[in-house]
């Protein structure tokens, strides 16, 4: 017979930590209608493969998806400006 006194308690479980999704803003395409280069909000700059680069303008921010040393574009834009 368990009493309330012989229950074991358990502490709060840490809960995983939601990490924010890493979004570019355009700055610049290459000949390669795949790449373009794009500045993270972590102030890093660097080269994102995606569908069509014509797709994309001057400031537009999008979502960008690290596969390794790899960025993709985590969303394919379906008209030049918007995602």
């Amino acid at each position: 017979m368990m009493t309330k006194k012989m229950k074991k308690t358990i502490g709060a479980s840490k809960k995983a930590t939601i990490s924010k999704p890493l979004v570019g803003v355009w700055k610049r395409n290459y000949l390669n209608r795949s790449l373009i280069q794009a500045e993270l909000n972590d102030g890093r700059v660097v080269t994102v493969k995606v569908r069509d680069s014509q797709l994309y303008c001057d400031g537009m921010a999008f979502e960008v998806k690290e596969d390794g040393d790899n960025f993709y574009e985590q969303k394919v834009p379906r008209q030049r400006g918007k995602v």
